[in-house]
């Protein structure tokens, strides 16, 4: 899927495509505006516009392939949580087609007219940054080891969190039972060798065979998990409890994992994550476990939050993310 680059506009714009000429990035301009995009995307696009077509669209996300070599672009509902290289439209932008060209430019998402709704949102503000904060950032072992025990607690109705967590559920159906036989080692695996601090790539390659691609859906739950353990891996990178050669050698790994293991999708949010950055709901739930500032109201509600992500991904996730928090305390 190739957008011919010589049939664009000067500037990057493409046919069927009009410019906000007054986006200056303030939301003065009076067209519509798009507040929740990730930062990233500004410096991306600011050395180029990043051109490309709809590779899929769902009922909540639409998938962009760009020309060059890139991430893809997520182009999310109004009412959906941010990912990386993802922009949340405006309730009166539909998404667009399989096919149709859009392009991301001077702080002005390209998209084709239809119907005459406004089809050149411009990106106001910042963005939001969805990569793991650098620093201890008033993170405490003592509010996490509290947040994580409550955490547990409230998700204890979960079968994959209890199972990850050695609680296997007695209700779990015969093939979730088969799945979390096969997860629960691969993971455990995984988070021990990171505890440790293992430099050794191969030693990383048994368990992430088991889990890319395993499982059902757009994300399979094993690569649910694996980006869960990422975010807290990263967290305590950042704030010393963890080495960086360990999570250096897991996410080589991953990087040179065959694509065909699993789902666009599903790979692209595993080539973020080994990068430090992830779904808003799951980056700020890891981040708040270790914060003392945290309150249970708040908790809570980033708990819900994460959970419904998706069908199941959300508690995949959270499955992936306490696994390795749950581990720095059994080692200790």
């Amino acid at each position: 899927m190739q957008v011919d680059e010589k049939a664009t506009k000067p500037g990057g714009l493409m046919p069927g495509c009009t410019r906000n000429k007054d986006c200056d990035g303030k939301g003065r301009g009076g067209g519509a505006v798009l507040t929740r995009f990730d930062r990233s995307l500004l410096v991306a696009s600011s050395r180029a516009p990043l051109l490309g077509k709809v590779e899929a669209s769902y009922q909540n996300s639409a998938l962009v392939l760009p020309t060059r070599s890139q991430p893809r672009l997520t182009l999310l509902r109004h009412d959906r949580d941010l990912v990386p290289w993802g922009l949340v439209l405006p309730e009166d932008v539909p998404l667009p087609a399989r096919g149709q060209q859009v392009s991301l430019g001077q702080r002005t998402l390209l998209l084709p007219i239809t119907h005459g709704a406004p089809r050149a949102p411009c990106l106001v503000g910042a963005g939001v940054d969805l990569f793991i904060p650098s620093g201890q950032g008033g993170f405490s072992r003592s509010a996490l080891r509290e947040h994580l025990a409550w955490t547990a607690s409230v998700l204890e109705h979960s079968t994959v969190v209890s199972w990850m967590l050695g609680r296997p559920h007695p209700q779990a159906a015969l093939t979730q039972q088969v799945f979390l036989a096969r997860a629960r080692p691969a993971l455990g695996h995984l988070t021990h060798l990171l505890l440790e601090g293992v430099p050794s790539s191969q030693s990383y390659q048994a368990p992430i065979s088991v889990l890319v691609g395993l499982g059902p859906g757009l994300t399979p739950s094993g690569d649910d998990m694996i980006v869960g353990l990422l975010a807290a891996a990263h967290r305590l990178l950042a704030c010393g409890s963890l080495e960086r050669r360990g999570i250096e050698a897991m996410a080589q790994v991953l990087v040179d994992t065959s694509p065909a293991l699993t789902t666009t999708v599903s790979r692209e949010m595993i080539l973020h994550s080994v990068k430090g950055a992830f779904p808003e709901p799951l980056l700020k739930l890891s981040t708040a476990m270790g914060a003392r500032t945290t309150r249970p109201g708040k908790l809570s509600r980033l708990v819900t939050r994460l959970v419904n992500t998706g069908a199941h991904s959300g508690y995949d996730l959270a499955a992936g993310l306490l696994s390795q928090y749950s581990a720095l305390f059994q080692r200790h």
